[in-house]
């Protein structure tokens, strides 16, 4: 029986280094003994470095990794990237050795500004996470944030600035003023400016527009606005379902069932950098 565990093991390993070797295959460096499980996206402008032993996993939800023109993405050995991950470098993202990324983690290093243009490096900023880091579900690493080595990221937390060494960075919290039921008007108003604030639109959108109206609502943008929705209304991600938000009228809907059903629900909170 120990015979066979092991030889299922080994399967799965040779079955996740193929998997790398093909999803990976335009990367400049991959190192020895990479595995991809599940469905790793893989949107490639800039470069994009992976050290040995990473593992990235893409199941049961889908984790992206993209690099503009200018960007660069750098993984180091041994780093561990969760299920349902986002990962988006304009300028520059430096990952450090062992690092763990949790599920549905968002990493970006720009605005929508540096999206939309060529060169993006003015309008980004490097985001540097530490050695040894530990990064809990559902965080959100901002522009210009800098980790250090060993630190702990809360589930949920917002990180825009410097976090020390070992440090532990909170964010989660419960209000006691938070709505006890939806609020039909408040809730869509709400949610129609946040989006055109999130995707820096001229004019308010309509509740019929989605992804073809608003072209930087792509999976990229869908995480920002899930992170912008869950520090407006003090949602999770996980209560939002965030596969069905297909047009400004759905995101409405989501957030008012959101939060009629969990009032009370615990907080995503700031880190006060």
């Amino acid at each position: 029986m120990a015979d066979l565990r092991q030889l299922v093991r080994e399967l799965h390993r040779l079955w996740g280094r193929a998997a790398a070797a093909r999803v990976l295959r335009r990367c400049e460096l991959v190192g020895e003994g990479v595995v991809v499980r599940g469905d790793v996206q893989v949107k490639k402008q800039g470069r994009i470095d992976i050290g040995a032993g990473v593992e990235i996993v893409g199941t049961p939800a889908p984790t992206h990794l993209v690099t503009g023109v200018a960007g660069l993405l750098r993984i180091a050995p041994e780093v561990h990237v969760s299920e349902g991950v986002g990962i988006a470098a304009y300028h520059r993202i430096d990952i450090g050795e062992r690092t763990w990324v949790g599920p549905f983690t968002t990493i970006v290093d720009a605005n929508f500004e540096a999206v939309a243009r060529t060169d993006a490096r003015p309008f980004a900023r490097r985001i540097i996470i530490g050695r040894d880091v530990k990064i809990g579900e559902g965080a959100i690493i901002q522009p210009g944030a800098r980790i250090g080595d060993g630190a702990e990221i809360a589930a949920h937390a917002v990180i825009s600035g410097t976090i020390p060494a070992r440090a532990l960075a909170v964010g989660a919290s419960e209000r006691d003023d938070a709505p006890v039921g939806p609020r039909s008007r408040e809730v869509t108003s709400g949610v129609v400016d946040l989006i055109r604030r999130t995707f820096e639109l001229r004019t308010s959108p309509a509740l019929s527009d989605g992804p073809s109206e608003i072209p930087q609502w792509d999976p990229v943008g869908s995480r920002l606005l899930l992170a912008a929705i869950e520090a407006e209304f003090g949602l999770q991600v996980r209560q939002l379902g965030g596969e069905g938000l297909t047009s400004v009228g759905a995101v409405v809907e989501s957030v008012e069932l959101a939060l009629w059903s969990a009032p009370l629900a615990e907080r995503g909170g700031v880190f006060p950098c």
